[in-house]
This record gives C-alpha cells, structure tokens and sequence, in this order.
C-alpha cells in the first residue's frame, strides 16, 4: 500500500508512538503493560485506566481510523494481538498470527493475484509474503494509527470514556475478523456458539504454535467458569427442546407425573345418539 503518512523523525512523539505500536507485535506478556504506558504518556492522558480499557481503546482507534472490518483495521488489529482468532494470548509472536492471516484471509488473493496461496508457495515465497507484511505493510498501517492518535484535536479522553461498546464486563471485545462473515442461524447455534463453546474463555493464558504439519495447536488452560457455564448451557438446551416439542401437540394436561395429549375428536351428526347405533357384525 501506498505511504500516506512519512516516517517520523527520530524521538518525535510521533516516532515514540508508533516505535510503541510496533512493539507490541511482538512483545512479552510481562513486557505489554510497559509498551501501552508509552503509548498513554505519549498521548499525554495520566489517569490510571485498566489493561480492559486501554485495549479497548486501541481497537476503537483502529476502527475510527481505517473503518470496522476493513482489511486495515484487520491487519492493524492482528499486528497488535486484539483480533477475534489472533489474541495475544495465544498467538504470542507476530510472526505466528502473519502466518494465520496469510493463510485464512483473502489478502493473498487481493494483493498477488486469485492463485495465490501461503500453503501452496514454497518456503522461500512463504518467506516474502510474511516478510513483506512485516517489514512494510503492519508499519504503514500503524504509522497511521499513530498519526491519526496524534492529530488535533486530541481524542484520548473521549474515546476512553466512551468504549462500552467495546467492553463485556472486564474484557474487552476482540472483533471478529472482517472477512469472516458473523452466522445467526437461531438460538441453537447462538447457545452452541457463545455458551457451550465459550469464545470469551479464549481471553485465558493459553498458547499457540505452528505444529510440524503447519497445523496450528493450542493449549487453552480450564477456565474457572467453565462448569457453570456447562450447567446452564445444559439447563438452556433442555428448556429449549421442551418448547420445540410443545409446538407439536395440541394441548397438553400433566396427569401422573407424564403428559397425555388432549385431542380434539371431530363432531359427525349421524343423527341418533352414538350409544344407540348398530355396530357392524365383526364374526
């Protein structure tokens, strides 16, 4: 992409602020918390604010700047660890969420061509492609997040004041991707999806890594809520089928610890009184 933004001159603010953003691509866990005090000096916002919150507020910058789901604010997003898929917590090197980026979105395709391919290139054009993203694309782009936090006028104190929509809690909402297209298909699926499955547990001390089959695996640790969430997934799942199956019978009364259907038996006019009528000689 095209440089819209020329590099800074060395010890600028501007400088220090995108030094910062670049860092934390590839920083510690230990190490995060120090890269953002940086980045908050460096806006000149002193007050004392959560990791939560100061996620948030990247990702709002992110957004603001290049537009929610863009393949900017994705690649901005992935760099710094706050991507649905590509949370620092698991993907604790840059170079490993490239490498998923490279192989599950369509940037390839976008930048080099529809036959593009990360599994399919040999490992030197493997290399390239990951090296080119690194060295030039992540730092474009982040040197526009950087100008955009430094411009007058100054948006720190509004936008951390005003991240609820990127807050669940104490945890701050990772976005999904934007070449994932986000699937409603009924309660089943949403209980499934976000109870059972828990896509906020992702948020724990796990880590992933490229196996010898280029296949990611991933040591996610319990969570402590885990079972309870279980149970009342369970408890949701149970409630929701008896209502599936009440929709297919008439009415229903509880008699004996069990249900007896109550059909409606339809009304024939024979013309006597059913109880006088002569039944038909069975023998």
């Amino acid at each position: 992409m095209a440089r819209n933004v020329e590099e800074p001159s060395v010890s600028t603010p501007l400088d220090e602020l995108w030094r910062a953003l670049k860092s934390l691509r590839e920083c510690k866990l230990d190490t995060r918390q120090g890269l953002y005090d940086i980045i908050f000096n460096t806006l000149e916002y002193n007050k004392k604010i959560d990791l939560f919150e100061q996620e948030a507020f990247l990702i709002k910058v992110a957004n603001r700047r290049f537009g929610e789901y863009t393949p900017d604010a994705d690649i901005a997003l992935m760099a710094l660890g706050l991507l649905e898929g590509y949370e620092y917590h698991f993907f604790q090197t840059g170079k490993n969420r490239r490498i998923k980026y490279l192989r599950k979105s369509p940037y390839l395709m976008n930048s080099e061509g529809k036959d593009a391919s990360y599994d399919k290139a040999d490992d030197s054009l493997k290399n390239n492609y990951e090296g080119r993203l690194r060295r030039y694309v992540e730092p474009d782009i982040l040197l526009e997040m950087a100008d955009f936090m430094l411009k007058p006028p100054n948006h720190t104190e509004e936008f951390i004041t005003d991240v609820g929509d990127y807050i669940n809690g104490k945890t701050a909402i990772f976005p999904i991707p934007g070449y994932i297209k986000r699937k409603r298909s009924g309660c089943l699926n949403i209980i499934l999806n976000y109870l059972v499955m828990g896509r906020r547990f992702s948020r724990g001390k796990g880590h992933a890594s490229l196996n010898e089959n280029s296949e990611y695996e991933m040591d996610v640790p319990w969570p402590e809520n885990l079972t309870i969430t279980v149970a009342t997934s369970i408890i949701i799942l149970c409630v929701f089928s008896t209502y599936c199956v009440s929709q297919y019978i008439p009415q229903e009364t509880q008699k004996d610890n069990g249900y007896v259907a109550m059909m409606e038996v339809p009304k024939q006019d024979y013309g006597i009184p059913l109880a006088k009528q002569e039944l038909p000689n069975i023998d």
